[in-house]
């Protein structure tokens, strides 16, 4: 018996599922991944604009700090 770790189905074992079921769970899992990982490569670019922001930030002050 194999149970999922998905929140899903967290009571029923696959080996119990129906073929429709396990089919419908696939596309459903699929676009959930494909979902995820867009909101990762999104949550990347904003941490790269974020860090080149405070990099322009501190060599700003660094910059300052030298003229006073």
């Amino acid at each position: 018996m194999t149970q999922l770790s998905s929140a899903y189905l967290s009571k029923r074992n696959v080996d119990q599922l129906k073929h429709e079921e396990l089919e419908d769970l696939d596309f459903h899992l699929q676009s959930r991944r494909q979902s995820l990982l867009q909101k990762m490569d999104q949550i990347n670019r904003d941490l790269r604009d974020l860090e080149n922001d405070q990099q322009k930030v501190v060599a700003e002050l660094s910059k300052r700090r030298q003229h006073t």
